[in-house]
């Protein structure tokens, strides 16, 4: 194909393509499409309520409602205060799933990701005692806890 010849013209009976929705390109009664009416000027709320006091006033749009902000989970001491028996982990199921902090519905893959992620915060060399406001002794008995939970549902699930 050659890029300098000439395109050749085009057929007389083939109709213009509409190009605008208001059909401004097209002019003449010849036109394959009729022209679009004119659109009508919008009507001033305000003259109408000056004229007419019964016109209410328009809604105000509606309002958004704000969600409440995702709720942390804080590492502090609220690990003491679940309700979880210390004595029971490691050997009963309810209380191994909720020191990892999961419900009884938890499937491996939960408690696996919940262990690792629980694990890089309490254990004894990666502990940060700012983070956790526990000393290095209460974080190393929470994850021998944490431990013995794993280990437990491991077996058990």
């Amino acid at each position: 194909m050659d890029r300098d010849a000439e395109l050749p013209n085009r057929p007389e009976q083939w109709t213009r393509r509409r190009r605008s929705p208001r059909n401004h390109d097209n002019q003449g009664a010849d036109s394959a499409f009729p022209p679009t009416p004119p659109r009508r000027p919008r009507a001033n709320r305000e003259s109408d309520r000056e004229r007419n006091e019964n016109v209410p006033p328009p809604p105000s749009p509606p309002r958004r409602r704000r969600r409440p902000p995702p709720r942390q989970e804080s590492n502090n001491d609220d690990w003491q205060e679940r309700d979880y028996i210390a004595e029971n982990v490691g050997k009963f199921l309810y209380d191994s799933l909720k020191i990892l902090g999961l419900g009884l519905g938890a499937s491996e893959a939960e408690v696996k990701t919940k262990y690792r992620a629980l694990s890089r915060v309490y254990h004894p060399d990666k502990h940060d005692s700012s983070k956790t406001n526990m000393t290095d002794e209460e974080a190393s008995d929470f994850f021998k806890l944490i431990n013995n939970a794993q280990s437990y549902l491991r077996e058990v699930l």
